[in-house]
């Protein structure tokens, strides 16, 4: 019965884990294409590797000549400020999630560690209690 419920338990934790993966995997793919979107409206004859350059992180130059070369000068420096700012979040979600995901393996290894000490608790109490109920014979 103990082992079932660890079992249980390890199965939960894996699908939870992988649930969070999947939904970081969409945000992520979300804000790359908001990006993308963003530098088109800058720029609109960007070449495909100025788009990835921007989407990876390094896309300041692209909006910085947009800024000073475009007639939607108040466009481009609102959707630069957007491009950096969710660059920014991008990060610190990446390192909150690469905490998290060692906060689960550790969860996990502290769980493993602990199955052995409790089963000896357990089979100690089922001795006591035979024992205790042989001496009332």
């Amino acid at each position: 019965m103990r082992k079932n419920r660890v079992v249980f338990v390890r199965t939960k934790f894996i699908e939870a884990i992988q649930n969070y993966q999947r939904v970081e995997q969409e945000y992520r793919d979300k804000s790359k294409q908001r990006v993308e979107r963003q530098v088109r409206i800058v720029k609109p004859d960007a070449t495909p590797e100025e788009v990835r350059a921007a989407v990876e992180g390094g896309g300041q130059q692209i909006f910085a000549q947009a800024l000073t070369s475009s007639s939607r000068y108040g466009e481009s420096r609102v959707a630069f400020r957007e491009v950096q700012e969710r660059q920014t979040e991008i990060k610190k979600m990446e390192g909150t999630l690469a905490e998290l995901a060692q906060l689960f393996t550790d969860m996990a290894i502290l769980v493993e560690q602990q199955e052995d000490p409790i089963n000896k608790v357990q089979d100690d109490a089922k001795e006591v209690e035979e024992n205790t109920g042989q001496g009332y014979v």
